[in-house]
């Protein structure tokens, strides 16, 4: 799995690339190749009698709260000092070596402030993107499982399982299929 995601990924960059279709062609082709895999996917599954193995619950450590102080239970609170700058007029800037200085300042500090706005972004990114392949994760193994508890009745039955496997991968594909097809409309109605 951990060489096949790296090379799928790829694999659809270098086609969204060199491809001359529109973006959402190619969206709506990615994601009719993606809806075939999970209808084949969950109709072996659903015919095989395939199930998922339950998680072992076990029980958290016990959390002592004597040792937490109570003054920190809420948000710490930040004093910001008020900063009353008197920043000059610089319209002018550049007409002489102070202006051209003062904007090479400008330029310096405005740089160093969106250097420093893309460090926090990433960082947030850093911390948000475990919880959001976390809550995936979770959304897929529920659906997967909600899919393959029909496994037991659905074994060895190829009809019914040819039908949960179409239904389910139209629940959970469709809806996308339907967004790409507003924007190709909207694409198409602001074109002409």
């Amino acid at each position: 799995m951990w060489i096949s995601i790296p090379v799928v990924i790829i694999t659809t960059l270098l086609v969204f690339y060199f491809s001359t279709r529109s973006f959402v062609t190619e969206l709506t082709i990615a994601l009719g190749i993606i809806a075939a895999g999970l209808f084949v996917f969950l109709a072996i599954g659903l015919y095989v009698g395939a199930q998922l193995e339950q998680p072992t619950k076990t029980a958290p450590e016990a959390l002592d709260l004597g040792t937490v102080d109570p003054g920190l239970v809420g948000l710490p609170m930040i004093n910001v000092p008020d900063i009353n700058l008197d920043i000059p007029d610089i319209g002018d800037a550049g007409n002489d070596l102070v202006g051209c200085l003062v904007s090479i300042v400008v330029w310096i500090a405005i740089s160093l402030l969106l250097m420093l706005l893309f460090w926090l972004l990433v960082q947030l990114f850093a911390i948000a993107l475990p919880w959001i392949l976390l809550a995936l994760y979770w959304m897929f193994y529920r659906a997967l499982k909600l899919v393959l508890d029909k496994a037991p009745q659905t074994r060895g039955q190829l009809l019914p399982s040819i039908g949960y496997a179409l239904l389910y991968t139209a629940l959970y594909t469709g809806w996308l299929f339907m967004v790409l097809g507003v924007l190709q409309l909207i694409r198409l109605w602001t074109t002409s």
